[in-house]
């Protein structure tokens, strides 16, 4: 995404079967964004976001044809990084709780103010703008997570979802402990309390062979791992 004159370049997504209610968000976006994509069920919404470069989605949960939170899990177990935003009209705390838990990065309960929608997705926006792109170079290794490229001395290696997340966890903490039990939540989510406890030291060893230079992830015995720089 970028700026020209003051203004955001980026496609949104508004998944929402409320055939006016859409039409009405996509009007007071318009301003905010170079397109709008449109979506009325989460069939439509999954081919949009397998065609098309997504920056932004604007998410209903009682659609149609599913549950929007398990649209969200299947993007975010996909790898599919761009914010999502909530629409829905359940209220309780805990619909609210789990929406968050599972990678929307905002929640609006209906009925919503369609000046405060715009407010929160500017806001997105601008954090987007100044976020650099998550790579890590070396003397051997060059790990580019925006493009799913990982290249250990000139050779493209074949990751695989699970290794890509322990890998950008550790990298992201560069040199500090991560614990077992964070990696696991950021691996498998809320579905970390029903993984085997050997399954994370399984993946990481598979990792270790790929990455060749295996001293790059120290295990630091009963507490976690750490990616030494």
């Amino acid at each position: 995404m970028e700026e020209r004159s003051g203004r955001y370049v980026m496609r949104v997504l508004i998944v929402e079967d409320d055939i006016n209610l859409n039409k009405g968000i996509g009007i007071v976006l318009e301003e905010l964004t170079d397109e709008i994509c449109s979506a009325h069920t989460l069939e439509e919404a999954k081919e949009i976001v397998l065609n098309e470069e997504i920056d932004l989605m604007v998410l209903d949960l009682n659609l149609p044809d599913g549950d929007g939170l398990d649209f969200i899990k299947y993007l975010r177990n996909s790898l599919y990084s761009f914010p999502i935003i909530i629409l829905s009209a359940r209220s309780l705390e805990s619909d609210m709780i789990l929406g968050l838990k599972l990678g929307a990065d905002d929640y609006l309960i209906k009925p919503f103010s369609l000046i405060v929608l715009k407010e929160k997705i500017r806001a997105i926006m601008k954090r987007i703008n100044k976020e650099e792109h998550f790579t890590y170079e070396d003397e051997h290794l060059n790990f580019n997570f925006d493009k799913l490229k990982f290249f250990v001395d000139g050779r493209e290696v074949d990751l695989s979802k699970t290794e890509i997340k322990i890998l950008q966890k550790l990298i992201a903490n560069r040199d500090i402990i991560v614990k077992r039990e964070n990696l696991i939540d950021a691996v498998w989510g809320l579905e970390g309390e029903f993984v085997d406890t050997n399954a994370l030291s399984v993946a990481i060893n598979r990792l270790r062979k790929k990455i060749v230079y295996k001293e790059k992830i120290h295990n630091e015995y009963g507490v976690g791992y750490i990616w030494k720089s």
